[in-house]
């Protein structure tokens, strides 16, 4: 799986406000099944909004590898 659509997905839903179940479908649609059953694990949803809790686990994926093209 491509890093930068991992980090990608972090960012997305990383965010107090999240993405909508349409945009969090679309997303997982293009991570494939690996990662999406692993997003689905800790992903929490209201009102329509999908985000990742602070202790989401995913601290890994935040190494700034979307920043930096040398890590992927």
């Amino acid at each position: 799986m491509n890093n930068k659509l991992k980090n990608l997905a972090i960012r997305l839903l990383d965010d107090e406000h999240g993405i909508t179940e349409e945009a969090y479908s679309s997303l997982l649609d293009a991570l494939g099944d690996d990662i999406a059953t692993e997003l689905n694990r800790r992903v929490k949803a209201i009102e329509g909004r999908y985000y990742l809790p602070e202790d989401h686990g995913f601290q890994a994926w935040k190494l700034n590898q979307f920043d930096n093209p040398s890590c992927t």
